[in-house]
């Protein structure tokens, strides 16, 4: 009779209570949602959010009394929708033990991102391309290195 014996350097038990922690909420919000923010603030700030207003639309804006438009970027105009966005912890992905977190804006940005009737989707929320692999690659690093056990089980 032969006896085996097996064993492993990894810990899915140890991953998933790392993945259920505080630390990696904070740490994917770190790495995930306030770079979207920061971007997406950049986005509105250059007015490079697509399809652009139309014309049509900026010189009504700049017509009307309250509240006159300063510039003919619609989404940065007063400010507020930009200064909105945030981190909240009221709904959204579920990053850790009580670590729901989304991102919190002015009720209309949802009019932006959602479109009704003739409205074109202006999508703002966005992520700078050339970081979502980095980004990607070092959660999972984190993940990894959390998975590995320091001895064989």
């Amino acid at each position: 009779m032969m006896n085996l014996e097996i064993r492993s350097n990894f810990s899915f038990l140890k991953m998933f209570k790392y993945a259920s922690s505080g630390e990696f909420g904070l740490y994917a919000r770190n790495q995930i949602l306030d770079p979207v923010i920061e971007e997406s603030k950049k986005m509105m700030r250059e007015n490079k959010v697509k399809p652009a207003t139309l014309d049509k639309t900026i010189k009504r804006r700049m017509a009307r009394k309250s509240p006159k438009a300063i510039s003919s970027n619609t989404l940065y105009d007063t400010g507020a929708l930009h200064d909105s966005l945030r981190v909240t912890h009221a709904g959204g992905w579920h990053f850790g033990k009580e670590q729901l977190l989304g991102i919190e804006m002015e009720h209309y940005g949802k009019y932006h991102l959602f479109p009704k009737d003739f409205l074109p989707e202006r999508n703002f929320i966005s992520i700078d391309s050339d970081n979502d692999e980095e980004i990607s690659s070092k959660i999972t690093r984190r993940l990894i290195s959390r998975f590995k056990s320091k001895r064989g089980i």
